[in-house]
């Protein structure tokens, strides 16, 4: 038997966020099983949980890879893209062509792109650790109206089908990398 919409509603839990406070926190002040992040004082970041009525703690190191982030700001990570075969940023009014990787492993193109000497060419190549495991293929936006998109397993990545030298957008793609 199917649930109705409201029983399908009541079952949802809220998702609980996580903000960083200051210091180690009392185990008596927080709930079962609900991560707290935390700033300490000569430890740097760590992450308490409650289990068993005992705490429990995981200090957070700072990643030293360039273009990791924990969460998706691009203003603090993006790099720069180098770009292949002609092909420059649009326009400077334009999100730049950049790529970032985040915590989850899931790499970020952004940036529109043009002049390229040949859209079956590859726009750029992505360095080892931001490329996928297998080539994966997407739809993308250029003056011609849809294209496609190829971000191949070596990092090769070009539009096809579509992609015009005029301008050919990579914003919002986005895969699995660590590759």
């Amino acid at each position: 038997m199917s649930m109705t919409r409201q029983e399908r509603v009541a079952s949802h839990k809220k998702q609980e966020r996580l903000q960083v406070g200051k210091g180690v926190p009392s185990v008596t002040n927080m709930k079962e099983g609900v991560p707290e992040l935390r700033y300490v004082e000569g430890t740097g970041l760590t992450e308490y949980t409650r289990f068993n009525n005992v705490l429990h703690e995981k200090v957070l190191e700072k990643s030293n890879v360039k273009g990791v982030i924990s969460s998706n700001k691009w203003y603090t990570a993006g790099v720069d893209i180098i770009l292949e075969n002609s092909w420059v940023a649009y326009h400077a009014a334009n999100n730049l062509p950049q790529y970032m990787i985040d915590d989850n492993k899931f790499v970020h193109l952004r940036g529109i792109l043009k002049d390229g000497s040949g859209v079956t060419l590859d726009m750029f190549s992505l360095p080892q650790g931001f490329r996928p495991a297998f080539q994966e293929l997407f739809a993308g936006v250029s003056n011609n109206g849809f294209c496609g998109i190829e971000v191949s397993a070596n990092g090769d990545v070009r539009a096809y089908t579509g992609g015009s030298a005029t301008f050919t957008s990579i914003d919002g793609i986005t895969f699995e990398g660590g590759y």
